[in-house]
Parts: structure tokens; sequence; C-alpha cells
């Protein structure tokens, strides 16, 4: 999800304390490589825009390639490099600028589970998988 460790770690936290199973990356292809291991063990992704090797953008195009309609949130401190209209255009489901709150994040992720398209599980960038 982040490839900074203390974001990281924090996030991941969160996340299981709302109940959910969360598998985590640092790195774009890493998440790629667990997604593509098992794509449909997986409900939901998170990722960074910035990562390592795969940014957020293009990690979610590939995922989206393999699982089309997974919902994905995509975060980003820097909205100067994509904006919510190509998030939604990619076919990001959630566009969220960094920081944000523990609130703000289990209202995205309720949301994107009940509104995605089917019952996808959880994944981070550091792919999460999330199960209720």
């Amino acid at each position: 999800m982040d490839d900074e460790e203390a974001i990281l770690t924090a996030t991941v936290t969160a996340l299981q304390g709302l109940g959910y199973r969360v598998t985590q990356s640092q790195a774009g292809d890493e998440a790629l490589a667990l997604f593509q291991a098992n794509p449909d063990g997986f409900h939901l992704v998170i990722t960074d825009m910035n990562m390592p090797n795969l940014n957020g953008a293009q990690l979610s195009e590939n995922i989206l390639a393999i699982r089309p309609g997974i919902p994905i949130i995509l975060l980003t401190g820097y909205s100067d490099q994509i904006d919510e209209a190509l998030a939604k255009k990619i076919g990001i489901q959630s566009y969220l600028l960094k920081p944000l709150a523990r609130d703000q994040l289990a209202h995205a992720v309720r949301d994107a589970m009940e509104h995605g398209p089917g019952t996808a599980p959880l994944a981070m960038n550091d792919p999460e998988n999330k199960t209720p």
C-alpha cells in the first residue's frame, strides 16, 4: 500500500483493527506478483500512487487487466501526478488524498466493498486481504 514503512504499518494496523485481513507489500511489482498468484484471493486493492518499480496507476491497470471490476482505492499525497478524473478513467473506484483519518479510510473501504462490482476480496498495495 505504501513504500514508507511507518505509513504502511499505521494503515495495516488500522485496517486490521477494523477486522480486515491484510496482505501487504512495499513495492508495486511485488504487489502485482502477489495478486497474480491468487487474483480471486482479494476483495479490494488499496494502493499508494508513489510505489517503487510500479506506481499505483500502473499497478491498478495491471490488476484490472487480470480481474476487471475489482474495487481499487488509490491513495496519494501528490495530486499533481494523478487526479480523480484520470483515476476513474483507469477504473479506480476511490481516489483519496493523504493524509487521511482512520474513519475516512474505513468509509472508503466499506463503500468499495458494498458498491464494488461483485463481492471481491480486499487487497492493499500492499494488497490487503479483507474479509469482514
